[in-house]
């Protein structure tokens, strides 16, 4: 009874972090555009993606984006990886 009770306050919880709001996925984007200027080869460029892919880099990334970061947006209205970017003025 105890477990039962100890998934079901996990799952309400994850419903209420995890609810529908698809995010900017800035981080994930900024990796992606990172990639395609990366160099002038296209080929190279692939390469290097299926590397990325290799070593878990995009999907860390797009874990980190849909997980946490979507959520900090989603409360905040902004997104830190966003926010990282603008220059302080």
């Amino acid at each position: 009874m105890k477990k039962s009770l100890k998934l079901t306050a996990v799952l309400l919880a994850a419903t209420l972090m995890l609810s529908s709001c698809i995010g900017t996925f800035r981080l994930t984007n900024n990796i992606k555009d990172w990639n395609e200027g990366v160099t002038g080869n296209k080929f190279v460029n692939e390469l290097i993606f299926v590397g990325m892919h290799i070593l878990p880099v995009y999907p860390i990334a797009i874990f980190a984006d849909a997980v946490v970061l979507n959520s900090i947006e989603f409360w905040t209205g902004n997104n830190p990886i966003a926010e990282a970017g603008k220059v302080q003025t």
